[in-house]
């Protein structure tokens, strides 16, 4: 084998096994944080950390599993929030390009995927694939998919839109789909139990 193409080889696995290790630690924390402690704070978490913060509001308050729900959403947005914005931090810290992006970027516009498109189907395919990344994957990845930063590693006042948008629609779709499957799954908890033909 040749030296460069050694190099080549070299470079492409570094590459590969840093990107498949980036997307695994975010698939590892997204499904973490989405799966069970969203679940856990908007239906129970919410309520006990309305009860430790203002035990009396509670007591008063006939509503307080809703606000509990409120309240469990708002300690999720804070914390994906934090997260993100540590997440950002670390990644443009680096200047690496983790999860393949950058380069998925460059082969895109060096493709003539854009040109059969056209710039509404362009824009279209850019824009869904952000709602996905963030609502099903992480926000961190819809921003460093959209962002468009003269340099890959860095935010202009745009690409901080897109953030705090991608934040937000990252808890309002997962708030949306963890309260339809947590309405689905106590009705059909209600149908079992008030149905003795299905025990």
């Amino acid at each position: 084998m040749s030296p460069l193409l050694g190099a080549r080889l070299s470079r492409l696995s570094l590459a590969v096994g840093r990107t498949t290790l980036a997307h695994l630690a975010v698939y590892i924390e997204a499904y973490t944080l989405d799966y069970l402690l969203y679940p856990f704070m908007l239906y129970r978490g919410g309520a006990l950390v309305l009860s430790l913060l203002a035990p009396r509001v509670v007591a008063a308050t006939p509503h307080s599993a809703a606000a509990g729900y409120w309240v469990g959403f708002g300690f999720m947005c804070g914390l994906s929030i934090v997260l993100n914005l540590l997440y950002l931090r670390v990644y443009d810290f680096s200047q690496t390009d983790w999860f393949g992006f950058e380069a998925l970027k460059r082969a895109c516009r060096q493709s003539a995927l854009g040109n059969r498109l056209g710039p509404d189907g362009s824009m279209l395919f850019r824009y869904s694939t952000f709602v996905y990344l963030s609502v099903m994957h992480s926000p961190l990845l819809g921003v460093v998919f959209m962002r468009e930063a003269p340099s890959p590693y860095a935010m202009t006042a745009r690409d901080w839109r897109i953030f705090w948008l991608a934040i937000l629609i990252a808890n309002v779709g997962w708030t949306g789909i963890v309260t339809a499957a947590g309405s689905v799954l106590i009705a059909l908890i209600h149908l079992w139990s008030s149905q003795p033909w299905l025990r």
